[in-house]
């Protein structure tokens, strides 16, 4: 998918940024020249690795701002070209979802507490239109609670029958 006409102004996204590579990126997206194409997936997967590397919170919110910003450029531009931006929209759910759940990770598993405070975040930051989401994170947050997180077990369900069946438990 190409975007022609989609532009990003210096101030879609305005923070205060520690690393640069942010900065740059941000900069770049704001001068896109308005009338060539560019591969918008690109710059998308550009943000998203960016996310997962950036330690400041300042730079996370800004990502995920340009994210939006780039976004829903796109699906203005697609609208105006009379297409379907269902399938878009379906991705974007997708992806909005699954970087709450990572922001949510407590070592390997989620805290449901921490992902309805990040779903609700980023409801009320206007980064995402999900209520369906939020009633979900809200639901496991009041059914899970937070002190449900429980280490992992590191041994296997086979190695534990060995260990009965050895100690003579069994």
């Amino acid at each position: 998918m190409m975007c022609n006409n989609c532009h990003i102004t210096p101030h879609s996204v305005s923070y205060h940024l520690v690393d640069s590579r942010v900065e740059i990126l941000a900069e770049e997206l704001g001068s896109l020249p308005m009338d060539r194409d560019f591969d918008p997936i690109s710059y998308v997967n550009r943000i998203t690795r960016l996310h997962s590397e950036v330690t400041a919170e300042e730079d996370k919110v800004a990502l995920l701002g340009l994210r939006k910003v780039l976004l829903d450029l796109c699906d203005r531009q697609i609208l105006q070209q009379g297409g379907n931006i269902d399938a878009l929209r379906a991705a974007r759910k997708s992806e909005d979802r699954m970087l709450c759940i990572q922001k949510a990770m407590v070592g390997d598993q989620i805290d449901p507490e921490l992902l309805a405070r990040v779903v609700t975040r980023e409801i009320e930051s206007g980064r995402i239109n999900d209520p369906e989401f939020l009633n979900l994170a809200s639901a496991g947050a009041s059914v899970l609670g937070h002190g449900n997180l429980r280490p992992v077990a590191s041994e296997s369900w086979l190695s534990k029958l060995f260990v009965r069946i050895k100690g003579g438990h069994c």
